[in-house]
């Protein structure tokens, strides 16, 4: 389980690398794109701590404390995490363009992006999941299920 994150953490790090050593000419476009990648990569690394922690700590409903968890994280103040009904639900509310595609890119076409529309969960592809919204996930978040 922890060469999950580790991996994770890796290609966090790598990404960050990637990105600085082959900067744009515009500014605004890499600030802008180093922003998706660190959210999406941020989103990644959280959904696989606390997958891991869920795994020995089981709780149906809820929010982890993230500062007791024996791997210290600094996390992105725009992404969040709630459990219901055994589901962790690591989400962002904020409209960060391109934030699927990278996610996509990142976690290999998961199928568990989702983004909420019309107060549904759906699939990338449209398809409705069928899933009841914990009441802090809102409309346009984008979500990646574990």
């Amino acid at each position: 389980m922890w060469i999950l994150f580790i991996a994770a953490l890796f290609g966090m790090i790598y990404s960050t690398w990637d990105h600085q050593a082959t900067a744009t000419a515009d500014a605004q476009y890499s600030l802008s794109n180093q922003d998706v990648k660190q959210v999406a990569n941020g989103m990644i690394v959280l959904s696989n701590v606390l997958g891991s922690y869920l795994y020995k700590n089981p709780i149906d409903n809820g929010h982890i404390d993230t500062t007791n968890l024996p791997v210290p994280l600094v996390i992105d103040r725009r992404i969040n995490h709630t459990i219901l009904n055994k589901r962790l639900w690591i989400y962002t509310s904020e409209n960060i363009p391109s934030l699927t595609t990278e996610l996509q890119r990142i976690s290999t076409n998961s199928a568990l992006i989702c983004i909420v529309k019309n107060g549904r969960l759906q699939m990338l592809n449209g398809a409705d999941m069928n899933i009841t919204l914990p009441p802090d996930v809102k409309e346009g978040s984008v979500v990646y299920l574990n």
